[in-house]
């Protein structure tokens, strides 16, 4: 839940506890996947510690569970970070193929696609990661983006409509 939040303060809490989760569980493959994806989130808001943490922690995840949609996903997220966006869309493909409810995978495949193209895929993977977990709130703040872009400001405001702004984080709320 801590991790999922849209604050980034709240990101070294969530891998601290991650951390003391995977003592005596060092292979698990869903909880490295887990944690590769917190560290990658720390990478993106500017952590270059977290980069380090985030491809060892995706790796093993790769090694203990090589099929896994949620080790695809980890290591994806990871390949994304490191601008292989080649690499990261061959496993996001690998990772819906194995999981398709996978939110996070539809999301990146999604914003993705919407900044390379083509557009349209983008938006639907977006809209899919959004009805498997609506509580990605980050992906109306996307969606609404993409739609005041295309001139389509009703469902922007509809979406918008649905999130209000929380005063006491950089995210939003239900």
């Amino acid at each position: 839940q801590i991790y999922h939040s849209a604050n980034a303060d709240r990101l070294p809490e969530a891998t601290a506890l991650f951390e003391e989760i995977l003592v005596g569980r060092e292979n698990d493959p869903k909880l490295l996947a887990s944690y590769a994806l917190a560290q990658a989130r720390m990478w993106f808001f500017g952590n270059l510690q977290a980069a380090e943490k985030a491809r060892a922690a995706a790796e093993r995840s790769i090694q203990a569970a090589p099929s896994s949609g949620e080790s695809l996903l980890a290591m994806a997220v990871v390949k994304f970070q490191d601008a292989d966006l080649a690499a990261a869309v061959l496993l996001l493909r690998q990772a819906l193929q194995r999981a398709p409810t996978l939110a996070e995978a539809h999301d990146l495949m999604g914003r993705i696609l919407i900044e390379t193209g083509p557009l349209q895929e983008g938006l639907r993977a977006l809209v899919i990661a959004m009805d498997i977990d609506p509580s990605l709130l980050r992906l109306r703040v996307e969606l609404a983006r993409i739609y005041e872009l295309q001139g389509l400001h009703k469902k922007a405001d509809d979406l918008f409509s649905k999130a209000a702004v929380n005063p006491l984080s950089s995210g939003y709320t239900a």
